[in-house]
């Protein structure tokens, strides 16, 4: 719990967990998971989506 705690979040991990409001969520960190996105699979994608929102998902 205290790991989740204090674990630093970045704006590719709000931009992930579907927090695109937050001002700290640049363009660059749209065209950074894109293109992260764009070297996979189409099957895989879910996953480094959801691995980027994991911790975000466990601070709430």
């Amino acid at each position: 719990r205290q790991i989740h705690e204090n674990y630093k979040l970045y704006p590719i991990n709000l931009l992930a967990a579907g927090r695109e409001d937050s001002s700290i969520i640049t363009e660059a960190v749209k065209r950074q998971l894109a293109d992260k996105l764009e070297q996979l699979p189409e099957g895989a994608r879910p996953y480094l989506v959801a691995s980027y929102a994991n911790p975000v998902n466990n601070q709430d």
